[in-house]
């Protein structure tokens, strides 16, 4: 399955990584707080721990869209999407029961790419009423097959770059 306007995929084989996360000794605790003081300290914090709406268990990606500013965070361990407004505060979510362990996320125009690490898939949601389009992918190493498919990128001429980490390769949905 291909997601409407995306006509090919092609596969780019990239470097094997150094190390899968499986591989890696807790690696649960990836999802320990970033220390900021290596920064700057942030000027507002979006949720806290939990599983409440508004309440983030494990976050990985944000996306900002651009009409309206709102910040989009993929809460992986809740299995959802947590949207917060410009100033922090809690305003929606979506995804459940479709997403198991969404990780990316990419707001372009109206559509909302979801990589999604349970499913080994892509998911295409529409704004502004947040409707699962379209899932694209499954477990697997071959065509638009992904093993723990994490954070994806759409070029200029519309093509949607997918790392696809153990299977060593980038998929580029055209």
């Amino acid at each position: 399955m291909e997601f409407t306007g995306i006509e090919e995929s092609t596969v780019v084989p990239i470097e094997k990584p150094e190390a899968r996360l499986s591989e890696i000794p807790h690696a649960r605790q990836m999802c320990a707080a970033p220390n900021y003081n290596a920064f700057r300290l942030p000027t507002i914090a979006v949720g806290k721990s939990g599983k409440a709406p508004g309440q983030l268990n494990c976050p990985r990606t944000v996306s900002i869209e651009s009409a309206t500013g709102n910040i989009y965070v993929t809460d992986v361990d809740n299995n959802r999407i947590q949207i917060f407004s410009q100033t922090g505060d809690y305003l929606s979510h979506f995804g459940y029961p479709h997403l198991k362990w969404p990780w990316g996320i990419l707001i372009k125009r109206d559509n909302i790419y979801v990589t999604d690490v349970g499913h080994d898939a892509i998911f295409l949601f529409r704004l502004p009423d947040l409707t699962m389009i379209e899932k694209a992918g499954k477990s697997g190493s071959g065509r638009e097959e992904f093993d723990h498919p994490r954070q994806l990128a759409i070029s200029p001429n519309q093509h949607l770059y997918i790392p696809d980490p153990y299977n060593d390769r980038v998929q580029i949905m055209t």
